[in-house]
């Protein structure tokens, strides 16, 4: 038995979050650990160029959204390995600060090296780049290619 038991990968929804969750599952399938999924979404803040208000976004919409992206994560590791345990959250805020705090409680955290924000010129985006600067455990940053 392996010294690895939770391995937490974040999730953005986008090619290169799937990645880094097919890479996290064979890991745990390998090391016989969970898997934590991570989705952390944020409010929009967008200010109306006539009214100068801040336009308002539905919360319920966002959140369903969220859980959309989490659970689809978590059903990718089911279809690979049903045996594997996995889990699934949402978190309003930032992701490299929810996915840094949780690795402070896991053995490995992974994420794609780019997400849907950012520049594309970009090698590694911004909430890589946190996670691996900043985690507590070993980071992996799954290649988009």
């Amino acid at each position: 038995m392996s010294d690895y038991r939770k391995i937490v990968v974040g999730v953005d929804g986008s090619e290169a979050s799937l990645k880094a969750v097919i890479w996290a599952t064979h890991e745990a399938k390998l090391r016989d650990s969970e898997i934590e999924i991570i989705h952390s979404w944020s409010m929009p803040f967008v200010v109306d160029p006539m009214a100068m208000m801040p336009m308002m976004f539905p919360i319920e919409e966002m959140v369903a959204d969220a859980n959309k992206i989490a659970a689809a994560a978590a059903a990718k590791v089911t279809s690979i390995d049903p045996k594997i345990r996995v889990v699934s959250r949402i978190e309003r805020g930032s992701a490299s600060e929810h996915l840094i705090t949780a690795s402070k409680s896991a053995d490995l955290v992974v994420v794609g090296s780019r997400g849907h924000g950012g520049f594309a010129g970009l090698l590694l985006g911004s909430v890589a780049q946190q996670v691996a600067n900043h985690a507590s455990c070993p980071a992996v940053i799954v290649p988009a290619k």
